[in-house]
Formats: C-alpha cells, sequence, structure tokens
C-alpha cells in the first residue's frame, strides 16, 4: 500500500533517531580519544576529526536511508499509523484532517500522533531558540567585525585583516572570500603574528571554515540534546588540535614559542566577553588550552598509519549503522489518500459497469477497514472464511449469470459469518430479513430457519439478484435496492428523477447511509487483496 506523503510519524521516528545515534556519535567518539590516549602508537588528529566528521554525518544520514525503506526489519519495535482508533469510530469522518494514532506493535500502545508532532516540534523550537539566537548573535557579531577591520594584505587568496575590537585571532570564510582577522595588539609581535597566520591559514586548509556552518546547524537543529553539544565542543576541540598537529611538521616550528603564543593570546582574552567559536581555548574551554599545550610538548615520535586509523572508522560506523537497524522503527502507514483510492479504481476490472468511484463516503470506508486495527483484522478473518464458501458461491454465481463481485455482499452483510437472526432482523450469510426470504421460498419459523442453510439461501439470494438486475440493470441501483427494499428505490427515483444512486443515498433514501460506500470499498480491496499484505 502507498503512504500518504511522508507520514508526520516517520519525521518524528528520523528525528528522534537521529539524536540518538547522535549520542551514540559523541560517546563512540569520546571512547576513541580515550583510548588514543593509552595507545603507544596513538592516531594523530586530523585522523581523529575525520572520524570525528565522519560518525556524525553517519548519524544524520542513516535516519533517513531508514526512511526511504521504511524503516529497519530488524528492529524489535513496530510503528503503524492508523486512520482512526476503530473501524466503528462514527462520526470521525475520514478527512485529510483526521485524527491519527500511531500503533506499536511490541506494546501495542496508541500514540495520538499529532500530539507527538506537536511535541517534537515544540522541542525543537525549544532548540532552536536556546541555540540559533546565541549563534546568530554571534555570527552577527563576526560580521560586523569583519565590516570594521582594515586590509593588511592578501596571502594566496586569503585577506589579512586588522581588527581594533577583537583580542584572538580568528578565520571564516564567506561565499568567495577566506578571511584572517587578527588582533591589533598582535602586530606588536611579529613572530606570533607568524604563527597566527600558519594556524588559521590551517584551518582554512583544512575545511574547518565552511564545514563549522554545517556544525552550528546541526547543533541548532538539536540544541535540545546535550550530546549535540558534547559532540560539537569535541569537533571544535579537535579542529584545533589537528591544526596545531600541521604547524609542528612544518619548518622552523618550535614547540615552546608556539605554547608561548597560545599563552599569550588566552591571557588577551581573559576577562574579556568573547564567544566560544572565537575564543575557543578561553574562558570556559581554558581546559582545552591546557590539553594542547601538554599534546605540543609532548607530541609522540611515531602515529598510527592510516589504513589502521580507518579501521578505528569503520568500527565506529558499523557499530552506529548495528544501532540504527535496532532503533530505526519500521513505520508501516494503513491510511489511503484519494489519489490511492483512484488509482485502485482504474486498476479494478469492471470498474465502469459497476459505477466505482471515489468520493469521501468511500474513501471513509476504505480507511475504516484498512486503517483501523480491527477494520484490518474484520476484513482479514472474512476473507479467511471466504474462502470456504468461495468455489459454491462463483458456481452459483456463474451459473445464475450474475457477476462474480457479488461475493461482496455476504462479506458486507455478515463477515462471512452465517449468523444467527437473534443478533438482528437479518440472519444467515447474506443476511436475509424474514418477510424477503419467505418470498423467495425459504422457511423461517420458530421451528426452522432456511436462513442459516447455506445452499438454500445462496439459491435465493441469486434469484433475488436476478430479480433485482432485470428490473433495475444497474449495479448501484442492485445494492442499494438489496440493502433497502425495491419500493425504497423507486420512490427515491421518482421523487428525484434520477437514476443515481450515490444522489439517492445523498438524499436519504438508503437504508444505510454508508453501504453503497462500504460495498464499493469491499469491492476494490477483494479486488486488490495486496492492501492486506
Amino acid at each position: 500500500m502507498s503512504v500518504v506523503g511522508i507520514s508526520v510519524v516517520t519525521l518524528v521516528g528520523v528525528y528522534i533517531c537521529q539524536n540518538v545515534l547522535l549520542a551514540a556519535s559523541a560517546a563512540l567518539l569520546a571512547g576513541i580519544r580515550a583510548l588514543n590516549g593509552v595507545l603507544p602508537r596513538p592516531l594523530a588528529y586530523r585522523q581523529m576529526l575525520l572520524i570525528g566528521r565522519l560518525v556524525a554525518v553517519t548519524a544524520m544520514v542513516l535516519p533517513i536511508l531508514a526512511l526511504w525503506q521504511g524503516g529497519s526489519e530488524l528492529s524489535p519495535l513496530r510503528a503503524q499509523v492508523w486512520a482512526a482508533p476503530s473501524m466503528h469510530a462514527g462520526a470521525l469522518t475520514m478527512t485529510n484532517g483526521a485524527q491519527i494514532d500511531l500503533g506499536v506493535d511490541s506494546v501495542h500502545a496508541l500514540l495520538r500522533v499529532n500530539a507527538a508532532a506537536d511535541l517534537v516540534l515544540m522541542i525543537l523550537a525549544v532548540g532552536l531558540l536556546i541555540t540559533l539566537v546565541p549563534l546568530l548573535a554571534e555570527v552577527r557579531a563576526i560580521f560586523r567585525s569583519i565590516r570594521r577591520a582594515h586590509v593588511i594584505r592578501n596571502i594566496g587568496g586569503i585577506r589579512i585583516l586588522v581588527s581594533d575590537e577583537e583580542q584572538v585571532p580568528f578565520a571564516a570564510w564567506l561565499p568567495g572570500r577566506s578571511i584572517i582577522v587578527l588582533p591589533t595588539a598582535l602586530l606588536l609581535r611579529p613572530a606570533d603574528v607568524r604563527l597566527a597566520l600558519r594556524h588559521e591559514g590551517q584551518h582554512h586548509r583544512q575545511g574547518d571554515t565552511r564545514i563549522v556552518y554545517a556544525t552550528l546547524l546541526g547543533r541548532a537543529l538539536f540544541g535540545v540534546n546535550p550530546a549535540v553539544h558534547w559532540l560539537t565542543r569535541q569537533l571544535l576541540e579537535l579542529q584545533e588540535f589537528a591544526c596545531d598537529e600541521a604547524l609542528a611538521r612544518q619548518p622552523g616550528y618550535c614547540r615552546h614559542t608556539y605554547c608561548g603564543c597560545l599563552l599569550r593570546v588566552a591571557e588577551g582574552v581573559l576577562g574579556s566577553r568573547q564567544f566560544a567559536l572565537r575564543s575557543f581555548m578561553a574562558r570556559r574551554h581554558s581546559f582545552v588550552l591546557g590539553q594542547r599545550i601538554e599534546a605540543a610538548l609532548r607530541r609522540p615520535a611515531r602515529l598510527l598509519r592510516t589504513p589502521t586509523a580507518a579501521c578505528f572508522g569503520v568500527i565506529a560506523v558499523s557499530l552506529l549503522t548495528a544501532l540504527s537497524a535496532v532503533i530505526a522503527v519500521p513505520v508501516h502507514d494503513r491510511r489511503l489518500s484519494r489519489t490511492d483510492a483512484e488509482h485502485l479504481v482504474a486498476a479494478t476490472p469492471g470498474a465502469a459497469a459497476w459505477g466505482l468511484t471515489v468520493n469521501d463516503a468511500v474513501l471513509k470506508q476504505l480507511n475504516l477497514l484498512l486503517g483501523t486495527p480491527d477494520g484490518r483484522a474484520f476484513i482479514g478473518s472474512s476473507i479467511e472464511r471466504m474462502h470456504d464458501y468461495e468455489p459454491g458461491l462463483l458456481t452459483e454465481l456463474k451459473d445464475n449469470g450474475l457477476p462474480p463481485q457479488l461475493l461482496m455482499v455476504p462479506l458486507v452483510e455478515s463477515g462471512y459469518q452465517n449468523l444467527p437472526a437473534r443478533r438482528g432482523p437479518g440472519a444467515g450469510l447474506w443476511m436475509f430479513v424474514g418477510p424477503t426470504a419467505r418470498y423467495y421460498g425459504l422457511q423461517v419459523s420458530a421451528n426452522r430457519d432456511e436462513r442459516l442453510d447455506v445452499a438454500a439461501e445462496t439459491r435465493a439470494a441469486m434469484q433475488m439478484f436476478s430479480d433485482l438486475w432485470r428490473q433495475f440493470g444497474n449495479w448501484p441501483l442492485v445494492l442499494m435496492a438489496y440493502n433497502s427494499g425495491i419500493s425504497r428505490v423507486d420512490t427515491g427515483m421518482n421523487a428525484a428523477h434520477t437514476r443515481d444512486a450515490w444522489t439517492l443515498y445523498r438524499a436519504g433514501y438508503g437504508n444505510d447511509p454508508d453501504y453503497l460506500a462500504r460495498t464499493t470499498a469491499v469491492m476494490l480491496i477483494l479486488g486488490h487483496r495486496r492492501l492486506l499484505d
């Protein structure tokens, strides 16, 4: 069955899955960093940065891939989107704005999807409010600082600016421009200027200044999740460590001079109001400064080779994939849209002869039968029971020159159960009422009720449908007369001056206002039993 666009619950599931995987990514990256600290030949910081970015992207992409696949069948959970909580919803009409329930098979719980979607949207809005407002303020401050700074020279496509307002050198990328901003006070120390230019230039070479936009967007979208902030902070830290490491490989590098430069820059921002992106090593991130100095002073002589480092990335991605397979809940949307129903009509043989059409009433019945838990159970069990009667009924229909689509009538009337009269005025598979049964030769008395004799009642039904076809020559009118009676249909046609059964139903001449819509829906389901797969 096709889904109604992309289900709201599917999008909610993807968002929740991404949050879980991002938390797992932060933990994995922290674990790799901790393990790296005790390895005799550790990973390079550049390699750890690539692994961190890889697991972050993997955490975002895996739930989207699961969305295309409808979820992972390895997951112990199942989610089903129902058009209504029950096929007996009554006044709950099946419109596009109907309330939707979510059934989770593993715990058989029902969750109001609209409420769940509203909750997730609220969480997303709170996260955006918490993270996006400060980030926008910082971006605005950076742009303002760049506008007020003075250009001193261009080096290899990078524009060097000097600012009186900044205390920390930083690199930024704007569309078409790579920029490094230096504090004016730094110009008094030429050796520090050279180190700052090399460090910030390395940020451009690593692509940090471009990737930071995606990093900050992810932090904004998942701002309520503390693990996302943890992951973002680790990535920003690794960017700094990777730059330090790259500088250590350049000719003329002196670790003591570089560490002294780091300390002087950090001292310059103490007590000032600087945002984290421009002064990551200062203020509340001062602990990272100590780690950077320690890493510079104790740089290992030998590092792991790239193939071995790649194994860490493969293992991390494999663990995330396995976790995604468990938490990516398969979502089965049981609802049908009007377009779905129209495609069913177009693919149904004899649709024109039966006057099959799609309107609100038919769509409602389709969704009550296929889009509710008990509706699907009723249809499924009815079709199972029909298998016992189908060969004999098809023979009778063929012998009487009647179409096989009339197999739908006992399903609508009784669910293919030979029901006794105590459940209502009708009885048997075909639900004959007493007067009609007697008219067609069935004995109905306290001692004997031939409406429960399947062979006898079926012969009576064949005779009745033959009579109705000869009288009306129109299958929708035949079905209406079977349910409402010939006199009521004749009265409606004379009063409304029409032979259109739908018009007569809308005018109130149907005994059961849903009967024609229900028989149409059942005919479509019987013609396309894959809908129950």
